[in-house]
């Protein structure tokens, strides 16, 4: 058998870190801190077999994350039969068991141990041996198909639990504030979706106990105060642009028992938007009530693109389940919204959506409306054809 060397005739180590450099001033650093044995390769490819090489050239692969799943570099590295030091602050440790070495990534004296112990290791290749065999065994692309499949096979096997709706008493708020993120998004809403939105918003902060008009700021992570001078959508998306960089506005923080009320219904609603609206309601513990326009991109998917009546149904699925109260602006768009809603695993009950009408809306011009006679002399007997457009010809508006 061949003896390990000493620590003294053991030549020199090099520290290799893989990857794209985020922030060039600590790459300098580190290049000062490591000095001639680090190596900075850059963000290694697969494409060309030069990751394979880098991983069969090591001693050791380091991977102290503070949170990882199943690494996909450490999977790497455990295929190409490398000994490993990981994180026990992650879930490696179920894919990787008592064959690799785990340390703490907040310590770096733990980190300096298990190094060293891999290296000092005479085991440490047998080990990693085996770990390269079981990965190549368990967790190749065919096992993850034939358990993918035979979880699919049970789940059709097994009986549906039944599912009985949860009672969801919605008591008096202490407040009530007022969603208008779709006022700052006109390129993804309606044109008629946001008249109804502005008018709605004029009219409740008219009221002695007026709500209080927010939006949501992605790049805050947050809602922020909306001027009521700022209601026009034009408004309203130029004061979001800049309010978005102006880290002196202070963000809403939810007082106990406050409602939130979603007005412009889920067009201009994407997921971040959801998230900050599930956190708004956690911290609050007050209710969610959504005001939904629409239900077309659900029930005439013809009309939208693939992804939008795919996001829109999974977006309405979702507040279905998040929500305390739906409302509906008329009889028409309840209809369609129970219609797109038989889908979820708990469809809400008939009365569930209650029709609250819309206030009276704007003219969208000063010119007068046409009488009717005019209309008539003006088609005739011509034949003609209404095309649906985004809600208004769909009649939920009437």
């Amino acid at each position: 058998t061949r003896k390990r060397p000493s620590a003294k005739k053991r030549p020199p180590l090099r520290l290799a870190l893989a990857g794209h450099e985020g922030d060039p001033a600590y790459a300098a650093q580190i290049r000062q801190e490591g000095g001639p044995q680090l190596i900075l390769p850059g963000r290694i490819s697969n494409a060309d077999g030069m990751l394979r090489s880098a991983l069969a050239g090591a001693r050791v692969f380091a991977l102290p994350s503070w949170s990882e799943g199943a690494s996909l570099a450490a999977l790497e590295a455990a295929a190409a039969g490398v000994p490993m030091v990981l994180s026990d602050r992650s879930s490696e440790r179920e894919y990787f068991g008592d064959l690799a070495r785990y340390c703490d990534p907040g310590d770096p004296q733990s980190l300096r141990a298990a190094l060293r112990e891999t290296l000092d290791d005479p085991d440490a290749p047998a080990r990693a041996e085996e770990l390269q065999a079981r990965v190549a065994a368990t967790l190749d692309w065919q096992s993850h198909a034939r358990a993918t499949a035979e979880a699919y096979a049970r789940a059709a096997r097994t009986a549906p639990l039944p599912v009985t709706p949860a009672p969801h008493p919605v008591q008096t708020p202490q407040a009530l504030v007022l969603d208008l993120t779709a006022l700052t998004r006109p390129a993804s809403v309606p044109r008629q979706v946001l008249r109804c939105t502005e008018a709605l918003a004029r009219a409740l902060l008219t009221r002695p106990d007026a709500p209080r008009p927010v939006i949501w700021c992605a790049g805050r992570q947050g809602f922020l105060d909306l001027p009521d001078s700022f209601l026009a959508p034009q408004d309203a998306q130029r004061f979001a642009q800049r309010a978005g960089q102006d880290e002196s506005l202070s963000l809403v923080v939810p007082a106990a028992d406050t409602a939130l009320l979603l007005a412009g219904g889920l067009h201009g609603c994407d997921e971040d938007h959801l998230r900050g609206i599930e956190a708004f309601k956690a911290r609050s513990g007050g209710a969610l009530i959504a005001l939904l326009e629409d239900a077309g991109p659900c029930l005439r998917p013809d009309l939208f693109t693939a992804d939008q009546a795919l996001g829109y149904t999974m977006r309405l699925h979702r507040m279905s389940a998040l929500a305390d109260v739906m409302i509906a602006p008329s009889e028409a768009t309840a209809s369609a919204l129970r219609l797109a809603l038989e889908t979820v695993p708990v469809p809400p009950p008939a009365e569930g959506l209650p029709v609250v009408p819309l206030p009276a809306l704007p003219p969208c011009s000063d010119r007068p409306a046409a009488p009717s006679a005019a209309l008539h002399d003006a088609l005739g007997d011509a034949p003609f054809a209404l095309v649906p457009g985004p809600v208004a010809a769909r009649g939920h508006l009437r």
